[in-house]
């Protein structure tokens, strides 16, 4: 995006930053309470506790409950003056689970449909992890990943082949915490 300034992403960085705040207010306790005590004690051998509270928590509220989310981004937009960032919010309120190997033009390739996308904040040859769509098509910023190693695309193709879901995307966006199970098995 080369019309985003410093200034743009400072601002964009302080909405993302402080939307923990909002998800406390606005967020089911006892649900999400269900979900730390079924997904904590099964992803933790790949990553650290606070890291899957925080996958859980964006899970939660940009994916399974997008409501939160979407209520957040609009009374940020509200609040907003400047155009560029009004209009990213309102790519932003369409945010989904992406699952991607980096190519060989640093680009990452989409394991839904192959397709090429641009990304800011991510290391690592493959990966999982929510992202924000910015309005130039195939162009995101990563909200949280997790690094995966190649044979992990193995096992989510085959949870996808065994799974109702009609598309590789809805099937992402609705078992996302099962597949970040995969990467503790490879």
């Amino acid at each position: 995006m080369n019309n985003i300034t410093a200034i743009h992403t400072r601002e964009l960085d302080s909405i993302r930053s402080r939307f923990s705040d909002y998800f406390e207010d606005h967020s089911d306790e006892k649900k999400l309470d269900r979900l730390y005590h079924k997904w904590i004690p099964l992803l933790s051998t790949y990553v650290t506790h606070d890291s899957i509270e925080t996958a859980i928590d964006d899970w939660y509220a940009l994916i399974e409950h997008p409501q939160i989310w979407l209520h957040y981004i609009e009374e940020t937009q509200a609040k907003s003056t400047r155009p560029l960032v009004i209009d990213i919010l309102e790519s932003w309120k369409n945010p989904f689970v992406f699952a991607g190997s980096r190519t060989e033009n640093g680009t990452y390739q989409n394991w839904m449909d192959d397709s090429e996308w641009s990304m800011t904040n991510v290391e690592g040859e493959h990966f999982i992890g929510i992202v924000l769509p910015f309005p130039e098509k195939n162009n995101v910023v990563v909200q949280h990943y997790f690094n995966a190693a190649d044979e992990f695309f193995d096992s989510i193709d085959d949870g996808f082949v065994n799974s109702p879901y009609p598309s590789k995307q809805l099937y992402l966006n609705r078992s996302y915490l099962n597949c970040l199970s995969y990467l503790s098995d490879n």
